[in-house]
């Protein structure tokens, strides 16, 4: 189920920022991906190895 549904968002991702590249300048469109990116990496850190980021913080 993880491995579909991140193929999923690796499919839709460039879609949807693709099309927000369209009515934003191109520099803003990037760094929102960017920030984006990050974000989902963070957010998806606990699921992928669980205990990493509570240890880290305790």
């Amino acid at each position: 189920m993880l491995n579909t549904t991140a193929m999923s968002i690796q499919g839709v991702g460039p879609l949807v920022f693709g099309v927000f590249a369209g009515f934003v300048p191109v520099g803003v469109a990037i760094a929102v991906t960017g920030v984006g990116s990050v974000a989902t990496v963070l957010l998806l850190c606990e699921a992928a190895r669980p205990g990493l980021v509570s240890a880290g913080a305790a």
